[in-house]
């Protein structure tokens, strides 16, 4: 079978590839043929990390293969089916799998849920709105934020700060104080783990008829609660005071503060938030030394 005709060496590869409706539209067709669901094209969506579009009512995620130096996982169907059995409204899953072509493709089909980007219209919304959208996604998050009993789930926070490349354009002792917090979190345990979406952008969260909805699970972690924190605030909230204090409530403390430091540190996206907030600041990502400087920006910023 050769129905995919891109070339995937790496991962420099695979971006240039990625959103590619007319690669990837001869495999998405052999995919809903496979599970005789009816397939009428391929239209875009917001990118990400693998290959998602929309098709009719549904939404199909092709994953990054491993020459992707990515090892395919499932952690998308894992977070999908414990938030689902959590009580959360997320897309209703049709079915997964892995095509073997000229690269095994792992795949989900889902159902596509219309509704407008968090995201795109937090600026236009009232005070009040915006606090009641806190306070919803806080309810959600406090639903799935159990222990997660998915083996497709990863627990490897800790351990993917060591082969995290997002620290590396900041100063070395910031390297190294994102390593020591993961030491940190190993010799803790993970006794106090729970359930994380771990990507809550303004591109994950829906406005919907009815109500928020979340999508885009491939980031799950069993984590510490925490781990949560990073995206939300930056991504989505944008440091918003009024949102801050409807999810957190009286969050101007040290010990705010200190977790929210180390949440960032082993994010495996913490790199690139601080990264895109110190642009948007004008602030030289450099003057980010070491962890304590970074919880002073964060003191400044949130």
């Amino acid at each position: 079978m050769d129905l995919f005709r891109g070339t995937i060496q790496d991962w420099e590869t695979w971006s240039q590839v990625y959103c590619s409706m007319e690669l990837f539209e001869p495999l998405a067709r052999e995919i809903y043929r496979r599970h005789a669901i009816p397939f009428s094209g391929l239209s875009a969506l917001t990118p990400g990390t693998n290959a998602v579009f929309r098709a009719g009512d549904t939404v199909v995620k092709i994953y990054a293969p491993a020459e992707t130096t990515i090892e395919p996982d499932w952690a998308e169907l894992g977070g999908l089916q414990h938030a689902r059995a959590a009580g959360v409204q997320v897309p209703a899953l049709l079915t997964w799998g892995e095509l073997h072509d000229r690269y095994a493709f792992r795949y989900l089909i889902m159902e596509h849920i219309s509704g407008r980007e968090a995201g795109d219209c937090i600026a236009s919304l009232s005070q009040g709105d915006k606090a009641a959208l806190a306070t919803e996604l806080k309810a959600v998050t406090e639903r799935w934020g159990i222990p997660c009993t998915s083996r497709d789930v990863p627990d490897n926070v800790a351990a993917n700060v060591y082969i995290n490349t997002r620290w590396h354009p900041f100063p070395t002792q910031l390297q190294r104080d994102a390593l020591d917090a993961a030491k940190a979190l190993e010799q803790a345990g993970s006794a106090d783990f729970v359930y994380v979406h771990g990507d809550l952008t303004g591109e994950n969260v829906l406005l919907t008829d009815r109500g928020l909805r979340v999508i885009d699970f491939g980031d799950s972690h069993v984590a510490p609660p925490w781990y949560e924190w990073p995206p939300v605030i930056f991504e989505l909230f944008r440091c918003d005071a009024a949102m801050m204090t409807a999810y957190f409530g009286d969050y101007q403390t040290p010990a705010f503060y200190r977790t929210l430091t180390d949440a960032i540190l082993l994010h495996d996206f913490g790199g690139d938030i601080v990264m895109t907030h110190c642009r948007r600041i004008g602030m030289d990502i450099q003057a980010v030394t070491d962890r304590d400087a970074l919880q002073a920006l964060l003191e400044q910023s949130v």
